[in-house]
């Protein structure tokens, strides 16, 4: 029983790896946060050691997105690669605007509140103002609503 887990769980790694590989082959700057959190969740639903060994081996070791990180000598997946854990914050907290986003939508989310002014208000100044951060909040909005349909999990 526990070699059918198994390879069922190399089944569905190896289908999400090949879902997300235009995903994480793009040169946009949130690819290395989606990235770190896929790498992360998989640590804490099944521990550090299942992690760095999965990475070592097929399907995870075969993807182009993995092995494309690991040639950009990155410090920390190397460092991770070696001995240490990946980061505990956030991977996203990093993203433009996302911070401010992830905020007013998880108090537009919250039963107590009437709506989502806050992000109203973020997205008509930027739009309004901001033109050049389109992509920005397009990319902070995507990660937040991604963060919180997570955490309702």
């Amino acid at each position: 029983e526990k070699k059918g887990l198994g390879q069922e769980l190399k089944s569905d790694v190896e289908k999400l790896s090949k879902a997300l590989e235009q995903v994480f082959q793009s040169k946009a700057t949130m690819v290395r946060s989606l990235r770190m959190f896929l790498l992360k969740n998989l640590e804490r639903s099944r521990g550090v050691s299942f992690l760095r060994s999965a990475m070592l081996v097929a399907p995870l070791s075969e993807c182009k997105w993995l092995k494309d990180w690991k040639n950009t000598s990155e410090p920390g997946l190397i460092r991770f690669l070696g001995s240490n854990k990946l980061p505990k914050t956030n991977p996203f907290k990093t993203q433009a605007l996302f911070s401010d986003v992830h905020v007013a939508l998880g108090a537009g989310l919250d039963p107590k509140t009437t709506g989502f002014k806050g992000l109203e208000a973020i997205c008509t100044q930027t739009l309004s103002q901001k033109k050049q951060s389109i992509p920005a909040l397009k990319g902070a909005l995507l990660a937040a609503i991604f963060h919180e349909c997570y955490l309702l999990k």
